[in-house]
This record gives structure tokens, sequence and C-alpha cells, in this order.
């Protein structure tokens, strides 16, 4: 397995008596999330293909007052932004980059450059999202963007 969904809370001062269920995880501090997927990523360089995982988690940085457990997560520690179709619904790119900007930064505190060692190791292809961009200027514009050209090599 290299893909693993995250579904732990991160807050400094986690509650440790807070209910667990099978959907959700209990919440951890930022520290112990740096922990446990440096861990897991160190297990993972020491197979023989030495394949890094990938840590998901969906709507980690989401403004959700009503969090469902197996469907998404309050953001805890993370920044807290409103989800994809109220970030659009401002029309403001220099925002949503700073989204995925600030969204890359506290990912990468708690530990997965999961696409460098693959792509230094010589990887066909990245699942870099799930989509095909039809229509997209990068072309092939009309394949999966983990086997689009355009997409990974030439978007600069």
């Amino acid at each position: 397995m290299t893909r693993f969904v995250f579904r732990n809370v991160l807050k400094e001062n986690p509650n440790r008596s807070a209910e667990i269920n099978s959907f959700g995880g209990a919440q951890i501090m930022p520290f112990e999330a740096a922990q446990f997927t440096n861990s897991v990523q160190e297990l993972a360089e020491n197979t023989r293909l030495g394949i890094h995982v990938l840590f998901k988690s969906n709507a980690g940085n989401h403004m959700d007052f009503d969090a469902i457990a197996g469907i998404n997560v309050e953001s805890g520690s993370f920044s807290s932004w409103p989800k994809e179709s109220g970030l659009a619904a401002t029309r403001d790119m220099e925002l949503i980059a700073d989204f995925a900007k600030t969204m890359a930064r506290e990912w990468t505190a708690i530990g997965l450059a999961p696409f460098q060692a693959a792509i230094d190791a010589g990887a066909s292809s990245i699942m870099a999202y799930y989509v095909i961009p039809v229509n997209q200027p990068y072309l092939p514009n009309n394949v999966g963007m983990a086997f689009s050209k355009g997409i990974l090599t030439d978007l600069g």
C-alpha cells in the first residue's frame, strides 16, 4: 500500500478523551503527526523498491463546523479556508494561490514530499490529480493529468 487517508485532527492541545470511531482518528499534536508520517516514510524507504507513501486527508484545510467522520475532518491546527466552491466564488486568484501555498507548507511540515523521490527514481507517471484537463492549453488535454506531458513537465 502506498496511499493512506490521514483522518486525525491536529490540535496543539488535543482532547485525548474524545471518542474515536471507525472512520475518524484521535486528536493528535502536529508533532505527533510528523513523527508518525516520517516513521511510515522511513519504513517505505527501506522496502525493496523504496516507494514513498502518500498521506491524504479529505478537506483537512476546509472550514467545516459540522465535520462528518469518514467524509471530512475539522481543520484543527491547520488553517481553515472555504471549500472549493467558496474559494472559486471569490474569483480572487491571488487568494486561491495563497490557499494552495499555505496548504502545501502545512502538509509539508508534517512529513510528505511524496513526488520528488518518485521523480528522482525515474517514475514514468505521477497521479497529479484525478481529473482530465479538458480544453486546457497544456497538451495533451484529453487524458488524465497523470499522463499529460503538458501538465507534468511543461506547466511552469
